[in-house]
């Protein structure tokens, strides 16, 4: 009986570390193939994120997405939360069609929601955080014009900029307007230049800070959409034809099915077993995604050219060099005229070529890198096929500004002697510190013309 019994342990033992071995071995079967799949086995340390910080982080991704949730559909979508709400990219734009900008901000946007146009929202023009009406003819305006980087110097150094020019014009009420967008890149900033000229607006100092979407945007116009580099940017276009024709139940239909891809990823995110990290990622994700792709395509009219109801100008380069000297073509022109506007007027013009990582000599430090730079596409290739050479371009053929009689500040190398980091992004956006720079520099143009000149540009 007793030999029966320990028989019977043997086996049971014999059984448990068997079946013990084969969970390590599958485990380390399943790390091995985490490390040969990624490169890099960053599996190990997610599981050490608290739920917070993982929640924070896909807010902060999201933040980062061109989308928005109309408030009249609240109801519809109340289970989810903001940053799956903000996840689903072809919910709701917060661009919109404007009858002479191409596009521009939806009014009322806000970061966290829909709200009547004011002065804390975008207003009834398209841009953000002021309302025509407020504007005097007594008052000392500054209008910045440019894309999402103009826009983060703006959000960061407004008041401080209001702040200086406010000790040199005591008895003058400031005003800081930002006629910026997302994307918009040349000839958008002479056309919004005209557009509020026509409505009103009467700027004392002009700032433009460019560059980078140029050289960008014209060449995913041209690289990915087969369109000119003048157009505005053919991606955001379709995004909102998309929106347009797509009917309530479709885009929530996209919303609950991104609803369920992030459900997964927090899965993936707290796995603490390699075999369930790889049943979540490898076999459960891809059929989620593949349900949002499928949603997505039910919708995808006015996402391809061939069904595009806006106009969409051809481009008729093929060669790289010829885009490349297109897009440094139409930035010159278009701060020539936005100067020849501006010359009768006593307006201080001063044109900004903005810095990128992509371009010059700073040297980054390995944090910073990180942040700075993506093996993605495709920012991978923009040193060598389009920022570098078109930055060049731009530089070089910048005596033509000059001569001009536009105050051209090549702004390229002002990061060079930071240590600090000053970029948020792989794309081009700058931190607090690098629009900090910026500032400084601007105003030292700006406080030099207004002693020597103060009457032309403060009394027009």
């Amino acid at each position: 009986m007793i030999v029966r019994k320990r028989i019977v342990n043997n086996n049971f033992l014999s059984f448990v570390m068997r079946l013990l071995i084969c969970v390590i071995s599958a485990e380390v079967a399943a790390i091995s193939f985490i490390l040969y799949d990624q490169n890099v086995f960053v599996w190990s340390n997610w599981q050490f994120l608290s739920e917070e910080n993982r929640i924070n982080n896909l807010q902060k991704n999201a933040a980062n997405e061109l989308t928005i949730v109309d408030i009249d559909d609240k109801e519809d979508v109340k289970s989810f939360t903001n940053a799956e709400l903000l996840q689903s990219r072809h919910f709701l734009t917060r661009q919109i069609f404007h009858p002479y900008l191409g596009y521009s901000m939806r009014p009322g946007w806000t970061m966290k929601g829909m709200v009547a146009p004011s002065k804390t929202s975008v207003n009834y023009h398209g841009f953000p955080n002021w309302m025509l009406n407020d504007i005097k003819e007594t008052d000392f305006v500054v209008l910045i014009l440019g894309g999402s980087v103009a826009g983060g110097f703006d959000w960061h150094k407004r008041a401080k900029l209001k702040e200086k020019l406010q000790k040199l014009l005591s008895k003058r009420n400031i005003k800081i307007i930002p006629a910026i967008n997302g994307g918009y890149k040349q000839p958008h900033q002479l056309f919004v230049l005209n557009y509020l000229i026509l409505n009103g607006i009467s700027p004392n100092i002009v700032l433009n800070i460019d560059g980078f979407n140029e050289a960008y945007m014209g060449w995913m116009n041209w690289k990915y959409f087969k369109a000119d580099v003048m157009n505005p940017y053919v991606d955001f276009t379709y995004q909102i034809q998309g929106n347009i024709a797509s009917s309530k139940a479709a885009r929530i239909s996209i919303l609950k099915a991104q609803n369920k891809v992030v459900k997964i990823q927090r899965r993936i995110l707290s796995s603490v077993f390699a075999l369930e990290y790889c049943y979540y990622k490898y076999f459960i994700f891809p059929s989620a995604t593949q349900a949002l792709q499928d949603a997505k395509n039910r919708v995808s009219i006015g996402f391809n050219k061939a069904n595009s109801q806006y106009l969409i100008i051809p481009n008729t380069n093929s060669d790289i060099k010829m885009v490349q000297k297109r897009i440094v073509d139409i930035w010159i022109k278009s701060s020539i005229l936005i100067s020849k506007i501006l010359k009768n007027t006593n307006t201080l013009y001063i044109h900004m070529l903005q810095p990128n990582q992509y371009y010059g000599n700073r040297v980054f430090s390995k944090e910073e890198a990180k942040v700075a730079f993506t093996k993605q596409e495709p920012y991978g290739r923009f040193r060598n096929e389009i920022v570098g050479p078109v930055y060049s371009q731009m530089i070089r053929k910048s005596d033509r500004l000059r001569k001009s009689g536009i105050i051209f500040i090549n702004g390229t190398n002002l990061f060079d002697d930071e240590k600090r980091s000053v970029y948020s992004d792989s794309c081009c956006h700058i931190l607090p510190l690098g629009n900090e720079i910026i500032l400084n520099k601007i105003f030292s143009i700006i406080k030099s013309h207004l002693t020597e000149a103060p009457t032309k540009i403060i009394e027009k």
